[in-house]
């Protein structure tokens, strides 16, 4: 395994009712997910996330999944978190965050062309029905 001298920080992820105990490593431009010994997942920077949502938690985004991530010492893990993630992580670019939240919004898929001509399909036909009701009200 990579990584060995690691400092692993410990905490739970909730799943809802339940928690399950987990310990979260950065190696390079990797962060690692393990449970008991065993690796959940390891994922490179540009494939995840990592926002502070609270005092004491963090969602980790990845995979089309968010996990909140409690770890036993939040501000050791932030340090380290924030650490990992300016060494790994590509320079921000220079636009302006507004708002409370900073969290990344990632753009959705294309949309295929027949979903592009039922829309605008749909479209046209609401027209044509409005303006016939619009015509029937006025005669």
């Amino acid at each position: 395994m990579l990584g060995c001298n690691l400092t692993e920080h410990h905490g739970v992820i909730d799943f809802g009712d339940n928690e399950i105990e987990v310990a979260i490593s950065f190696d390079g431009s990797l962060l690692r997910l393990t449970s008991s010994g065993d690796e959940i997942g390891v994922w490179d920077r540009s494939s995840y996330s990592l926002t502070r949502s609270g005092k004491s938690t963090f969602v980790l985004h990845a995979e089309n999944y968010d996990l909140t991530f409690r770890p036993i010492s939040p501000e050791e893990f932030a340090q380290a978190a924030s650490r990992g993630l300016n060494d790994a992580a590509p320079k921000p670019s220079h636009r302006k965050q507004s708002g409370r939240h900073r969290d990344r919004v990632e753009p959705g898929p294309q949309a295929k062309p027949i979903t592009l001509i039922l829309f605008y399909l749909l479209v046209i036909g609401t027209l044509a029905m409005g303006a016939w009701a619009f015509m029937s009200i006025l005669n």
